[in-house]
């Protein structure tokens, strides 16, 4: 089905949909759902001395519906450049 790009989808957004988190908000764009969560700050596991250079991890995951095969695996390539 195409999408009329002259229309705006419903659009919804809620703060704090992840109790556990540091920080987490709900977004829905028509029928796209996101959950977004940051937890943190925490010890390096792999740290052996002070170090003043942060690490950032990111974890990505979605439904099996939501994209094709072959978008999943360009995703994770993307995201190992980082």
């Amino acid at each position: 089905m195409a999408v009329d790009s002259t229309k705006c989808r419903p659009a919804l957004l809620q703060t704090g949909a992840v109790s556990s988190a540091s920080g987490s908000a709900y977004a829905e764009f028509g029928n796209t759902k996101v959950i977004v969560s940051v937890f943190g700050p925490r010890e390096s596991k792999k740290a052996t001395s002070y170090s003043d250079v942060g690490r950032l991890n990111c974890n990505v995951s979605y439904t099996t519906f939501a994209a094709p095969p072959a978008l999943e695996s360009k995703v994770r390539e993307v995201l190992s450049r980082y």
